[in-house]
């Protein structure tokens, strides 16, 4: 569900761009940092990150992915905005290890409906997030939007967090 926060810059990157005063080409290098970032992160996190630390750190990781985003509040260079959207893309290396977990808990007849439920969800949520993204922008920085849906974003994510550790604390005390 976080997806609809760290995704919503994606909506913006245009008018984002405008602001650092580029064009067409800085545009496409930020949109570019966030994928290189999604693209790493996963790669990253599953072949460096033991499976069990990885389940512990997910929500966390999860959060991260938006909380990062807040570093927009303090309006930042175009190098420092790429950086910052590549640190939250590298953040969504979470979800293989979240998606794994999910598919454990469902039922082998009931996993190709779940899983369609879940990227159904995400496409949403992530169509929610962009649309929203951009009226915001149309009246305030768009750095300030991202800034406001990270934290957005990332108070969302909080209860998230101590919901996983409780799971992650019960599921250590089973035999």
């Amino acid at each position: 569900c976080l997806a609809a926060f760290y995704g919503a810059p994606e909506g913006i990157t245009v008018p984002l761009s405008h602001e650092f005063g580029g064009g067409a080409a800085l545009a496409g290098l930020l949109l570019a940092a966030a994928a290189a970032g999604a693209t790493i992160g996963p790669l990253a996190y599953t072949r460096l990150i033991s499976a069990a630390r990885r389940m512990r750190l997910a929500a966390v990781t999860a959060v991260a992915a938006c909380a990062v985003l807040m570093a927009f509040a303090a309006p930042p260079l175009a190098a420092s905005a790429a950086v910052i959207l590549f640190a939250s893309g590298l953040a969504t290396g979470y979800i293989p290890a979240a998606c794994g977990a999910l598919m454990g808990a469902v039922p082998d007849r009931h996993q190709g409906k779940a899983s369609g439920v879940i990227g159904a969800g995400m496409s949403l949520g992530q169509g929610i997030g962009i649309i929203a993204a951009g009226a915001l922008a149309q009246r305030v920085s768009p750095a300030l939007v991202i800034a406001a849906i990270g934290a957005a974003g990332t108070l969302a994510g909080i209860p998230l967090v101590l919901a996983w550790r409780r799971v992650q604390a019960g599921a250590a005390n089973e035999p």
